[in-house]
């Protein structure tokens, strides 16, 4: 995984990483205002989404810091997040129980209904790609929204506050079918 953002517009400081995801205090250099990225790649087998979802659930976020949490989990909320019947109805259960314990909000994703495929006829398709925030990112920033890209490697997060424009590529790994955009405005302060 990697984060890259525009350092004329941001200061990045990374705050943690591990095997499932890695975290970026940014700072505005027009406004000093400050928010956390976590981009994440959840496993595939069994027991490495088990250990995923352990760590999702301990982590310790203050409530009142705005934070994004995105990534490829690898894991579905509901069998609504397929094109056919079936899914894992336990991981489903075990990764809904997860986020709710850092508090998170889901963001709506525009545009494609799915961010996988198998790229077979008939394919399967699924919802694996989330973003998630913290009240204060809500307050923050109330017109968050995620949205599905064409690029062809990396996804791309764009966050509009104030008037900034900041464009922050974090990769997964390179697959187009895996493209998302964020975008964000910040109701201005009075």
């Amino acid at each position: 995984m990697i984060t890259i953002w525009k350092s004329h517009l941001f200061q990045g400081s990374l705050t943690f990483s591990n095997e499932f995801g890695i975290s970026v205090e940014f700072t505005s250099n027009h406004t000093s205002t400050n928010w956390l990225l976590t981009n994440v790649y959840g496993p595939c087998t069994p027991s490495g989404k088990q250990q995923f979802t352990t760590w999702l659930k301990n982590i310790q976020m203050p409530n009142d810091f705005p934070w994004l949490l995105i990534g490829d989990f690898n894991l579905m909320r509901s069998s609504k997040n397929r094109n056919r019947l079936g899914g894992d109805i336990s991981e489903m259960l075990l990764f809904n129980e997860a986020i709710s314990a850092p508090g998170v909000v889901e963001l709506p994703l525009q545009g494609r209904k799915f961010t996988w495929t198998t790229k077979q006829d008939p394919p399967l398709l699924e919802r694996l790609d989330w973003f998630f925030n913290s009240n204060d990112w809500t307050s923050t920033f109330p017109r968050t929204s995620g949205t599905t890209l064409t690029m062809v490697s990396e996804i791309d997060l764009r966050v509009y506050a104030r008037k900034e424009v900041v464009g922050l590529l974090l990769g997964f790994r390179c697959n187009p079918s895996r493209t998302l955009s964020c975008n964000a405005t910040r109701t201005p302060t009075l």
